[in-house]
């Protein structure tokens, strides 16, 4: 997967591993801050990223 991101985005391998770290890292910290039952993460984080289309 680094091998691909670092191909296409251009980058060294290195660089390419730890960006894929830091997102794995900030979407597990997402789910561990996620209130149990709730199904919705608290505002602001990763989701700001998303694409949410207007329903």
């Amino acid at each position: 997967m680094a091998d691909e991101l670092a191909q296409k985005a251009g980058i060294d391998k290195a660089t390419a591993q730890k960006s894929l770290q830091e997102v794995l890292a900030a979407l597990s910290q997402q789910r561990r801050d996620q209130a149990p039952g709730s199904g919705q993460a608290k505002s602001g984080g990763m989701d700001d990223l998303l694409f949410k289309p207007n329903r």
